[in-house]
């Protein structure tokens, strides 16, 4: 069977719960809490206590002078006995106390210090009713009644407390042994009014201490939990914070996704136009000179072998086939560079001869469409460079080229400019002019400046976009500028390190 519980059980069952703070809770005999948790109380408490004593303390001096009055009263002879024990004895000693409460020794020893005064001031009065038995025990040992009161409410601890109210007791009982001046009716009386209020003075001063360590001990608990709560919204906090940022940042993700494909769609539809156009332009470029290879073959068969007609025809068989070869080339020469298959033949060659060698070579295209073709000679006979001959040939070739086929009247000027760092090849027409939305455009593969006109001249549309892989290949560089309606030029930069001078 189990046991029954006791009343220090019930008590602590109805006024506590078990609680991770208090470890034992609180001594339900002593008031006090475990070690560590009852110096934490003190020194919680002890400036709420410290201005509770100061005042009690004034207010106890205040009524143990007051009543110095009736001493003045109603004795005669022992009115300068009674001041003697009032102002120089018991008041100094309740004023020291006041006044070492202003120090730190105070919190140590504020019990031993306050009970001592009670002491003090209880055994002024017990005196002051063996000096005057007949007023003292029927009316002067009232004033044990206030004592036994500021006792109980002066912030002494509970146990303390208790032990000077019932030692006040004893003094008072010993004194009527001592000195039995009064009826022992007297006595039995004043021992019933003592003791009932040393009793009520227990009880109150328990109920009081025990509840301010109750709800000391709930507010403890309260403040964890306050921090608990505090520390939840705070996690709760920096994980909405995090998700906030999460999703500001998934949602920035999407955000350039979308932009990313609407690009991509942008980019992939722009390349099916290019590729449309492409496959139109590049049907006629294959056409054109297939038809004339295939016409002209037919008219072979029907002339003399020796007339001039027959040489005439072979001519334009022999064009329409370079012409042909020359587009082949091209996309040849595009699909190495988008599978990285360029092959670079290194070899040292006269670049002022190549140079004038392709002027040569366009000049008489130029003048057939009504256009001058200038050339500002290089500041050297003979510069020597070791390089890919082919490729620096047809970067240069396809600006003149463009030039010429985007020029339909005034002329085409070569330039050479030769520095210490490099050789600038710029190459400027008097044409149509490349819009600044298509300037970055037309270096892409199977484009021209406008691509709604893509049949209007003849071409792949893939020169410069060769000329600028050839040029990253060897590096050089190709720089534009252009106006609409102005012309544009085109310009070739070889580094030194390229260059080599003749002696």
């Amino acid at each position: 069977m189990k046991s029954r519980p006791g009343i220090r059980q019930m008590l602590t069952a109805l006024f506590f719960k078990k609680s991770a703070i208090s470890g034992d809770l609180i001594n339900l005999y002593t008031l006090r809490f475990s070690k560590d948790l009852e110096q934490k109380y003190q020194r919680d408490t002890y400036s709420g206590d410290l201005i509770v004593i100061r005042i009690l303390l004034l207010s106890g001096v205040a009524m143990y002078a007051f009543f110095a009055l009736l001493d003045y009263m109603i004795l005669g002879g022992h009115t300068q006995t009674m001041l003697i024990i009032r102002f120089a004895i018991v008041i100094p000693v309740i004023l020291s106390v006041l006044a070492l409460s202003y120090t730190k020794a105070f919190f140590r020893w504020k019990n031993v210090l306050l009970a001592f005064a009670i002491f003090t001031a209880s055994v002024g009065i017990i005196t002051m009713t063996i000096i005057i038995p007949t007023l003292g025990r029927s009316m002067y040992y009232s004033g044990l009644l206030l004592i036994l009161f500021y006792n109980y409410i002066l912030r002494i601890h509970f146990t303390i407390a208790t032990l000077i109210g019932w030692l006040i007791l004893l003094f008072y009982y010993l004194s009527f042994l001592l000195f039995p001046e009064a009826t022992k009716e007297t006595l039995w009386i004043n021992l019933f009014f003592l003791t009932s209020i040393n009793l009520i003075g227990m009880l109150a001063s328990y109920s009081i201490e025990f509840f301010m360590r109750k709800n000391y001990l709930f507010s403890l608990e309260l403040n964890v939990e306050r921090q608990k709560v505090i520390k939840m919204n705070k996690e709760l906090e920096e994980r909405v914070l995090e998700k906030t940022k999460a999703l500001e940042k998934d949602i920035e993700h999407r955000k350039i996704i979308e932009k990313d494909l609407i690009k991509a769609k942008e980019k992939a539809e722009e390349s099916d136009r290019l590729k449309a156009a492409f496959l139109n332009n590049m049907s006629h470029e294959v056409r054109t000179p297939m038809n004339g290879i295939l016409g002209f073959t037919d008219l072979l068969a029907k002339v003399d072998p020796h007339s001039a007609k027959f040489y005439r025809y072979i001519s334009i068989l022999k064009k329409s086939a370079h012409r042909l070869m020359g587009t082949v080339d091209d996309l040849i020469a595009i699909s190495h560079v988008q599978t990285g298959q360029v092959e670079v033949s290194m070899a040292q060659f006269d670049f002022v001869k190549m140079l004038e060698d392709l002027i040569d070579t366009y000049h008489k295209k130029a003048k057939n469409k009504g256009l001058t073709l200038k050339y500002n000679h290089c500041s050297e006979d003979k510069i020597l460079i070791y390089n890919d001959k082919g490729k620096v040939e047809f970067i240069i070739s396809s600006f003149i080229k463009n030039a010429i086929t985007f020029t339909n009247e005034g002329g085409v000027e070569v330039f050479c400019q030769n520095t210490d760092d490099s050789i600038c090849i710029s190459v400027t027409d008097t044409g149509i002019g490349i819009p600044k939305s298509r300037q970055e455009a037309i270096f892409n593969n199977f484009e021209k400046s406008d691509v709604q006109d893509i049949q209007a001249h003849q071409g792949s549309g893939l020169g410069l976009s060769l000329s600028l892989a050839y040029a990253n290949t060897l590096n050089m560089s190709i720089v534009l500028d252009s106006e609409i309606h102005v012309g544009s030029t085109f310009s070739l930069i070889i580094p030194k390190e390229e260059i080599t001078k003749a002696e």
